[in-house]
């Protein structure tokens, strides 16, 4: 099985891309679930983030999870500067309110 990390790579359509964030992880023996789990929110929060919807930080954590630039993986987001063009949304779980 080969995994490709190229910009080139990744699929610009969104449910494209979420399915190939799926067999991404999968290839690094993680899920989203697995994934859900260690950020502390649903499942169905890391979904809407793989198909680009949802908060800029899980959006990171799926990034850093395959092992390429939020950046690069969600570019919709992003100005030609490498900023995010909305206000990202703080993180909504369950870890972040521990001190």
């Amino acid at each position: 099985m080969t995994v490709v990390k190229t910009q080139q790579d990744i699929p610009h359509d969104p449910r494209k891309r979420r399915l190939w964030i799926i067999f991404q992880l999968q290839s690094k023996g993680k899920s989203l679930s697995s994934l859900a789990g260690d950020e502390g929110v649903s499942q169905q929060a890391i979904s809407a983030s793989a198909a680009g919807n949802g908060s800029s930080h899980l959006q990171e954590a799926l990034a850093v999870a395959i092992g390429v630039t939020a950046q690069d993986l969600f570019p919709e987001h992003f100005d030609s500067n490498g900023d995010r063009l909305r206000k990202p949304r703080k993180p909504q779980r369950k870890n972040f309110l521990k001190t």
